[in-house]
């Protein structure tokens, strides 16, 4: 897996620099810090007492999953991001490895989020089948991706594109949320639900624009967005399949 090897000689670089981010840029924290509770909302009235997250990066998701849930996983083929992310989540069961092949028994995890991953693989269904295999039946996968369909987002990668502004840092384009559904069914798995995201200040955060007081401003805009108007300027999707 050559591409593999790519993917982990460039987490391997960003882990050192995202944990600055998240300790000196407010922005950057709070977006990431956003996107968990937003998985969490999502988890919220599961059954969980396993949790495993594939591609745990830096553990920053880890770091609040493990005051919410009995046991917490999570592997990445980064050695750099996972000797980080022994240090943010020191109660999470942490290790090397990739999500082709995953070193857990079968029926293993309650739930099995994948945070910001899919548009790190070259074969996602590959990943899915392993994910399927781990969790027990009538056990969650959750994942959360850019939405590749939204023309908010669309536009603002336009933007940045055309300011010759870099923005992605895989080897592969995020897939849309109809291809990831056709994968997970693919994998075995049985789709569930989408959830849209707001994300009216998604690009001030990448630029890591505002403090403490702004993004409570923010927040207040993207909370009633979000209640009244999710799919207005969508920017992340969730999507949940269960094994059957």
């Amino acid at each position: 897996m050559d591409y593999l090897q790519d993917e982990i000689n460039r987490s391997n670089s960003f882990a050192e620099e995202m944990q600055n981010k998240f300790d000196n840029r407010y922005a950057f924290k709070h977006f990431h810090q956003r996107q968990s509770e937003f998985i969490l909302s999502v988890l919220d009235g599961m059954n969980i007492e396993c949790l495993l997250e594939i591609g745990c990066g830096i553990g920053d998701f880890l770091s609040v999953a493990t005051s919410k849930f009995k046991s917490v996983y999570g592997i990445d083929p980064s050695p750099k991001s996972i000797e980080i992310a022994k240090f943010l989540a020191p109660n999470a069961d942490t290790r090397t490895g990739t999500g082709e092949n995953l070193p857990y028994d079968s029926d293993f995890a309650d739930v099995i989020v994948m945070k910001g991953v899919v548009h790190h693989l070259k074969d996602p269904t590959d990943v899915f089948k392993e994910a399927c295999r781990c969790l027990k039946t009538g056990g969650a996968l959750l994942i959360l991706e850019g939405n590749k369909s939204s023309f908010y987002r669309n536009l603002i990668l336009w933007v940045a594109d055309l300011l010759g502004i870099h923005h992605e840092l895989s080897l592969f384009e995020h897939r849309s949320p109809a291809t990831m559904i056709e994968m997970l069914e693919e994998a075995g798995m049985s789709y569930e639900r989408t959830f849209y995201i707001s994300g009216l200040f998604t690009p001030l955060s990448h630029a890591n624009l505002g403090g403490r007081r702004t993004w409570f401003i923010c927040d207040l805009i993207e909370n009633l967005l979000q209640k009244i108007a999710p799919k207005l300027f969508n920017y992340h999707v969730i999507l949940t399949a269960v094994k059957i």
